[in-house]
């Protein structure tokens, strides 16, 4: 990764959590914006008006728990898996309110796919971030981008601006089965292939991901279509992220805690480190502890509003760090698009 300001030209690992999206330079000014897990229904009830999908979200929750009743994200969705796994491992005869627990799980995609879809669409030019075309335009090819996020800004910055080292059919950590011809890179120039695409491994799923019933993944040219949704596609947000199952999410953490363990530059972005996110933090801090003394980090820039969060992260990889690491740490991705420059 090239930070020329700060005298950097080195391999690097970026993880783009929530507030990457959030932070994008098309929302600035925006009305409707990416969620976090802590305004997921606060974000959800501003839309409601345009999407039966977003009021019907809005009115089980409100059926089922209260009015006033405003969870994370995360804590939500796990409670309704906690209700649905509780009725049927006790076989309980299910009525049509137990059956809603199973189908607000299910339709956790396509509510986010037309989330997404809506803010997206909110004006021209909303699919694509300043912010992260600057961070493609500074990867190199060696470089890796791990992302929690649904949504494919980093995807559509590959695709523009990275060019020679973006490589659809290996970048993705495994091989899609159709699709690639929307998400090759735009080619400016002439020129070979990089030897290694820059790899962008997406932990949670992705919303450009059309699964097959065998689990194969297709790409969709519209990553925020609603219909022919599959499970498996994006990750729900519940706490116990069953990933071992699934052969391609499977090798995905397992590529990404081999790059987590290497490399002497990491960029975090928007990552808060989320008290009910146990398995990425697992995979951060045991990653980072696994470095040896010769495998330190030679720099850590560390991007979020809330110093509190930076603080957290910096906790989490103390493993990695010596003495001599550099560490920034900056309050916006538009601060990290100006270091870039």
């Amino acid at each position: 990764m090239r930070i020329p300001q700060l005298g950097i030209d080195k391999k690097a690992l970026v993880i783009l959590g929530a507030g990457a999206s959030r932070g994008a330079s098309c929302f600035e000014g925006a009305t409707h914006l990416p969620p976090l897990d802590t305004d997921f229904f606060a974000r959800m009830e501003l839309l409601q008006s345009q999407s039966a999908r977003v009021r019907g979200v809005l009115e089980f929750l409100k059926e089922e728990f209260g009015a006033e009743y405003r969870p994370r994200m995360e804590e939500y969705f796990t409670q309704l898996e906690g209700l649905n796994t509780f009725h049927s491992s006790l076989n309980i005869t299910p009525g049509p309110r137990v059956k809603r627990y199973g189908v607000q799980l299910e339709q956790f995609i396509e509510v986010v796919a037309e989330y997404f879809g809506l803010i997206f669409r909110e004006g021209s030019g909303h699919q694509k971030c300043r912010y992260h075309e600057a961070l493609a335009d500074a990867l190199n090819a060696d470089d890796t981008v791990v992302s929690f996020n649904y949504d494919c800004l980093m995807d559509v910055a590959l695709v523009d601006r990275a060019q020679r080292s973006w490589n659809v059919l290996s970048g993705y950590g495994f091989a899609p089965t159709d699709g690639q011809d929307a998400w090759r890179a735009k080619y400016r120039g002439r020129g070979p292939m990089a030897k290694h695409s820059i790899r962008l491994l997406k932990l949670h799923g992705s919303l450009n991901w059309q699964r097959d019933p065998a689990g194969a993944v297709a790409l969709r040219a519209d990553p925020y279509e609603v219909v022919n949704r599959a499970s498996g596609e994006i990750v729900p947000p519940v706490w116990n992220k069953a990933i071992s199952n699934d052969q391609i999410l499977s090798e995905l953490w397992k590529s990404a805690r081999a790059e987590f363990a290497r490399g002497p530059v990491l960029v975090v972005i928007g990552y808060s480190v989320p008290e009910t996110d146990q398995l990425s933090q697992a995979l951060i801090r045991v990653s980072a502890s696994s470095r040896t003394d010769s495998n330190k980090l030679k720099a850590l820039i560390v991007i979020n509003p809330d110093r509190v969060a930076r603080e957290r992260f910096v906790r989490l990889v103390k493993g990695a760090l010596q003495p001599s690491t550099v560490i920034v740490e900056l309050s916006y991705f538009k601060e990290l698009a100006q270091v870039l420059e």
